[in-house]
């Protein structure tokens, strides 16, 4: 009874802080942040449970949980984790840290700005206001792309 207390204590001054560092690293999505702030309190509880003595540095467990399954998150879902101010560097090296040459796909360079700030999850009206074309033309992009990569994949 007295692991459980504990426990509540540090999910109570943490559950916060945890859903504020998901939230900022997975651009804003409160709705994810905490299925993943849930996700490292159910790791970290069974962790301390079967802990004897205290842990020293609870918060420092818990962030590390917290990055591992943040990590995990990202592997799941396959998001590109670059942060988008980084997007016109990316474009100006042609690359995605290595793995993928956009100018394999003869992608033009608006082409090449869609195709990472989709890799970031945006829909096609926040695509549009951030690049300023309207939305149609940003999903008549987005085909092109598509025919693009399916051509280059079957071409091999």
């Amino acid at each position: 009874m007295k692991k459980y207390i504990q426990f509540t204590k540090i999910y109570v001054d943490n559950r916060r802080k945890i859903i504020a560092y998901f939230r900022s690293t997975i651009y804003g999505n409160t709705s994810i942040a905490e299925d993943l702030t849930q996700d490292t309190f159910l790791k970290f509880w069974g962790y301390y449970k079967r802990v004897d003595a205290n842990i020293t540095s609870e918060i420092g467990l818990l962030y590390s949980i917290a990055n591992s399954i943040r990590a995990d998150y990202f592997r799941r879902s396959k998001i590109s984790t670059i942060p988008l101010e980084d997007v016109e560097n990316k474009i100006s090296r042609n690359s995605l840290d290595g793995e993928i040459n956009l100018d394999d796909f003869g992608f033009t360079s608006l082409e090449k700005k869609i195709t990472l700030l989709k890799m970031h999850n945006f829909n096609s009206q926040e695509i549009s206001k951030e690049i300023g074309i309207p939305a149609s033309t940003v999903r008549n992009h987005l085909s092109s792309i598509k025919k693009k990569i399916k051509a280059y994949y079957s071409a091999e």
